[in-house]
């Protein structure tokens, strides 16, 4: 029976076109598929990631050095005999691959799992986690090892050597932990600027009636909860003019956010005299007409509305950045710049006491 072929391919690494079987073909493909995964998961080459620093083995009295800069491993020894050191740890999928670097000459990176090293060529049946380790043989002085780790089929697709950097997963996860830790900053510092409290509020809200932390106006009731978030409830006994809450004078620039943290076109805050208001998002970048100008920011339930309102606003005014990080709500809090001076005036008041 004849041969069976299919047409002509052009293989990886050769200009030249050929015939191939139908099993050379399914083998192809399936080695030209798991690159292309491994290149979708990874977005790298060489996966053997080091973290830059300075990793000693030490004993005796003696000590050989690995330097790690952007993935070369620089090694300096005083001695001859065997150091070992880990400068990473790294998780691997079940797979074939294979790690390079300068064994032949006395010193190299390898991977150890279970007290077993893995160098060249290995395959791993299902998810490992190994040490990477640098090794050092013998005398040396600033040896340099570029160490290599890919899969196997990739290496021999292009065996030359790329610098190492870390799949796209794990730069998913490290945005991810690096974003938890600056929300936690920036929501624990002087994030929201609108300035105010249960005193100051009822400074600037006379026409209607307060009952402790309560504020009823027009039928509309707004409560100062302990967090500064305000509460809003009940139905206007008025057609006539907005039942407002006024909350804070601030002067916003263009890197400001105003932010109420729920969309609730019935009940919103605003900009009064200006045009930023939360009426349709729950979220609005200050308006051109409201940069630069001292407006009194306000929750406004308007006069159009008849029915009864039920919501809680979180009233804040950030700046894009920080929101961007979390726009999570916090209440206003002075900066540390703030606090340093009134805490100057407060030693300069009482060393004039004492």
């Amino acid at each position: 029976m004849a041969t069976e072929y299919i047409s002509e391919v052009q293989l990886p690494g050769d200009a030249n076109y050929k015939k191939v079987k139908d099993s050379e073909a399914r083998s192809l493909i399936s080695t030209c598929q798991s690159n292309i995964l491994y290149t979708i998961n990874t977005g790298v080459k060489n996966i053997a990631f080091l973290k830059n620093g300075t990793y000693l083995s030490a004993s005796g009295g003696a000590e050989t050095t690995f330097v790690v800069e952007n993935g070369v491993v620089t090694v300096t020894s005083t001695v001859a005999d065997t150091r070992a050191t880990i400068m990473n740890y790294v998780t691997l999928e079940a797979g074939t691959y294979i790690i390079t670097n300068r064994q032949e000459d006395g010193y190299d990176v390898r991977l150890r799992y279970n007290g077993i090293d893995y160098n060249n060529t290995f395959t791993i049946n299902s998810a490992t986690t190994f040490e990477v380790r640098a090794y050092s043989y013998k005398v040396l002085t600033n040896a340099t090892i570029t160490p290599l780790l890919c899969i196997k089929s990739v290496y021999d697709l292009d065996s030359s050597y790329q610098p190492p950097a870390l799949p796209n997963y794990d730069l998913t996860r490290l945005e991810s932990e690096d974003r938890a830790s600056l929300a936690e900053v920036v929501d624990s510092g002087a994030k929201n600027k609108l300035q105010y409290d249960l005193t100051s509020l009822k400074a600037a809200n006379t026409d209607g009636t307060w009952n402790n932390n309560v504020y009823t106006v027009l039928g509309i009731s707004f409560t100062v909860n302990s967090d500064l978030t305000i509460s809003v409830s009940g139905t206007r006994t008025s057609t006539t003019g907005n039942a407002i809450l006024n909350l804070s004078s601030y002067t916003a620039n263009s890197n400001d956010v105003l932010s109420q943290g729920v969309t609730y076109s019935n009940c919103y805050l605003y900009a009064r005299g200006g045009s930023t208001n939360c009426s349709s998002a729950s979220s609005i970048a200050i308006l051109p007409n409201d940069i630069g100008v001292s407006r009194t920011y306000a929750i406004a339930v308007p006069s159009a509305v008849t029915q009864a309102v039920s919501v809680k606003i979180y009233p804040m005014i950030c700046t894009k950045a920080a929101f961007g990080v979390s726009n999570k709500f916090v209440p206003y809090t002075k900066s540390n710049s703030q606090l340093t001076t009134e805490l100057g005036s407060v030693k300069t008041v009482l060393e004039a006491i004492l």
